[in-house]
């Protein structure tokens, strides 16, 4: 029987029903639901302009005024400090103003600016707005102009240290040293990244560490040193939805992939995260990268085009990748994407080499990457297209559904299974199951290593 997912509806929780023999009915995943998450900040109850004209200066609505010849970032401390414990919104009129230091909104803050207003780093810094064990911070409306790309470490927004709820809104950033937005810390929960531009960076374009319930929608990231949207070392419930990525890594960066989440081998696991509706074209390593003790992954209708470089001797050119090189994920939906030119693979899925992986220590030196297949994958309605190699490449994997693909013009093969084959002993791929691709290259199907296939 034909399982298509096409018109099952959204659930909300991803199900799970796993295949036991090979002649079972096969596992039925359901993509994870948009979390659209929202909230309600507090209404402010004073609003302060910042001008500039002969000198610095701002006033408030309720008759406070400030001044300031000598910085920007003093001219804020002073306004913040008086509304430390006010909702307050920050208004910087229309002008160039430089920063020889941070904005540091406080809790319950909104800063923005007007249509012409340009904020630019007169000197390296960590970051040009920062956010620091805050609540409720808004920041919104405003261009940000570091000192270059190359040779600082000044970013453009950073959230840090515990900060939450806060809103990333309409945000242009350009040439930084380091990132262009950066959140980072488990504590650092609830962060919305919306309608932001970021462009020539020295680092990813969009970064969460450890970060989890993000987010992030219809943002434009071009041209960076490594990604362009990141989740490192974990992260959960985020959502990545609406982003156009352009051009990740071309800035010769050790990675380049356009969206990733890495949970970096088990030590800070993520799971149940969602990727949609993004265009990645020219990420210099993977268009997705999902790896490293990821699990219960969405990836639907996302179009990858031209991942990876000739001149890139790294092996991770696809155009979308679920598994790991330290540790194996589980449980993933790849459905309804359209994948064109890779230079490797278009989908790949895989685990650690057992014999060849190194073991990841926790802090009481125990090992935390038990090494096994990835498991429990569904590809489904993907149209696959001029991959340099294979169009859909199964490597260390167990219970994999391949069904209702389109794949043409594979340089090597339309579906490679395989597994890994080592000096002690082969790990194949098995409990995989082909039914219903439209396969149209010169060699549609190739298996390897013994791998366990089932087709229909």
């Amino acid at each position: 029987m034909s399982v298509s997912l096409k018109h099952v509806a959204l659930l909300s929780v991803m199900v799970l029903s796993i295949a036991g023999a090979r002649n079972d009915r096969p596992a039925i995943l359901q993509p994870q639901p948009e979390f659209n998450y929202q909230w309600q900040q507090p209404e402010p109850t004073e609003t302060v302009r910042i001008s500039t004209g002969v000198k610095l200066h701002a006033v408030s609505d309720s008759g406070n005024k400030w001044a300031d010849e000598a910085s920007l970032a003093i001219l804020f401390r002073k306004i913040t400090e008086h509304y430390k414990h006010t909702p307050t919104h920050v208004i910087i009129e229309a002008g160039s103003y430089g920063l020889a230091a941070p904005l540091r909104p406080e809790r319950d803050h909104t800063i923005s600016g007007e249509d012409d207003t340009l904020l630019f780093a007169e000197k390296e810094m960590g970051a040009m707005i920062l956010v620091s064990e805050k609540k409720s911070v808004t920041i919104r409306n405003l261009r940000l102009m570091g000192k270059g790309r190359a040779g600082n470490e000044t970013s453009g927004v950073v959230v840090k240290e515990g900060s939450t709820y806060t809103q990333i809104i309409n945000v242009t950033i350009r040439n930084t040293g380091g990132h262009g937005i950066l959140v980072h810390g488990s504590d650092a929960h609830h962060t919305i990244v919306k309608n932001c531009s970021v462009t020539d960076v020295g680092q990813s374009g969009i970064s969460f560490a450890n970060s989890s319930e993000a987010s992030v929608r219809d943002n434009h990231v071009t041209r960076t040193t490594n990604h362009g949207i990141i989740f490192a070392n974990g992260g959960s419930r985020n959502e990545v939805i609406g982003n156009t990525v352009r051009d990740a890594g071309i800035y010769m960066g050790e990675f380049g992939h356009g969206i990733a989440f890495d949970s970096h081998g088990w030590i800070h696991k993520g799971q149940d995260n969602l990727i949609k509706n993004n265009r990645v074209i020219r990420s210099r390593c993977g268009g997705i990268e999902i790896a490293d003790g990821q699990d219960r992954m969405t990836i639907i209708d996302n179009v990858i085009e031209h991942s990876g470089r000739e001149d890139s001797r790294r092996p991770d050119q696809y155009g979308i990748y679920f598994g790991g090189a330290l540790c194996q994920s589980y449980q993933c939906l790849i459905q309804g994407n359209t994948v064109r030119g890779s230079y490797h693979a278009g989908i790949r899925i895989d685990a650690p080499h057992p014999e060849r992986a190194k073991p990841i220590l926790d802090a009481n030196d125990k090992v935390v990457n038990p090494l096994g297949p990835t498991e429990n994958v569904q590809i489904i309605d993907n149209n696959i297209s001029d991959s340099a190699h294979y169009g859909i490449q199964i490597g260390f994997v167990q219970n994999v559904h391949i069904t209702e693909n389109e794949v043409r013009d594979s340089g090597k093969a339309d579906i490679w299974i395989g597994g890994k084959k080592g000096k002690l002993t082969t790990y194949p791929a098995t409990q995989v199951r082909l039914r219903n691709n439209s396969l149209h290259s010169k060699i549609p199907y190739e298996a390897t290593n013994n791998a366990v296939v089932e087709r229909q």
